[in-house]
């Protein structure tokens, strides 16, 4: 085993931590343990990012992938930026989609205003 910061081989035992073997670099001083790795995979981010495009909603995502909704989002809100930093609005709307925003409106009692579905195509976009 090396040490995971220097790449030496110089290693000591130096206890326990939360159940694993610690190890101590000679050359370093570094303390590390042979631990699995914590979190979810860069991988499995990609794939929910994927998914998200694809056109999955972010709560069914987090079913398949048994995480919670909020950690999804959080991993799409970070991996956009990163993953596609030019990806800017540049001109007008082609399509909006207002799928669960009608539905919640025309669930309340009381609506407001004119309740109908609107979807905005602008003429140059042909």
């Amino acid at each position: 085993m090396n040490c995971r910061k220097c790449n030496e081989n110089k290693i000591v035992k130096a206890g326990f931590v939360r159940g694993y073997q610690c190890y101590k670099c000679k050359e370093c001083k570094y303390y590390f343990t042979d631990a699995p790795a914590r979190g979810h995979s860069f991988q499995e981010k990609l794939l929910s990012l994927q998914l998200y495009a694809s056109g999955l909603s972010i709560r069914r995502i987090g079913y398949l992938l048994n995480v919670s909704q909020a950690t999804i989002q959080k991993w799409i809100h970070k991996l956009v930026p990163e993953l596609c930093p030019k990806l800017q609005h540049e001109g007008r709307v082609l399509v909006i989609e207002l799928d669960e925003i009608w539905h919640y409106l025309h669930s309340k009692k009381t609506s407001s205003g004119s309740g109908k579905l609107c979807v905005v195509i602008p003429v140059d976009s042909f």
